[in-house]
């Protein structure tokens, strides 16, 4: 016996914001207005302005440190 979704009318998965990038399966970044938005798991780990490039270091370090982003998956996605 194998399982079958249900589907469910009326029911649709919600847009991602405008400017949301992936950096990996938990970690994205997502400017807005002149700010930059870090999460990991949908939880807010940094919010610095764009062009701060001493806040951006310190958002990446952040992250490998606590091994959520490895420097390579960094350096991909911030290029776009």
């Amino acid at each position: 016996m194998t399982l079958q979704p249900i589907p469910l009318p009326g029911l649709a998965l919600p847009e991602d914001p405008p400017g949301l990038v992936a950096i990996n399966e938990q970690c994205s970044m997502q400017a807005e207005g002149n700010r930059r938005l870090i999460a990991v798991g949908g939880v807010l780990t940094a919010n610095y302005a764009l062009g701060d490039g001493q806040a951006e270091a310190m958002a990446m370090v952040n992250l490998i440190a606590t091994r959520w982003s490895k420097l390579r998956e960094w350096l991909t996605q911030s290029a776009r």
